[in-house]
């Protein structure tokens, strides 16, 4: 179980590596299916989010 817990805070963690790389970039917060802007929330809640949670579904 623990390693289970491990790899997943691992994946987690390059994940929010890549989301501060891409922060800045100008479609940083932009839906890649519909191109609307995803939720400040979804953002806070999960910052590696590439689609709103309408296309995510």
């Amino acid at each position: 179980m623990n390693d289970a817990a491990l790899r997943e805070a691992e994946l987690r963690q390059r994940k929010l590596k890549l989301v501060l790389d891409k922060v800045k970039e100008p479609d940083f917060g932009i839906c890649r299916k519909c191109k609307q802007p995803i939720p400040d929330g979804r953002l806070m809640i999960r910052p590696e989010s590439v689609l709103c949670v309408k296309c995510a579904i």
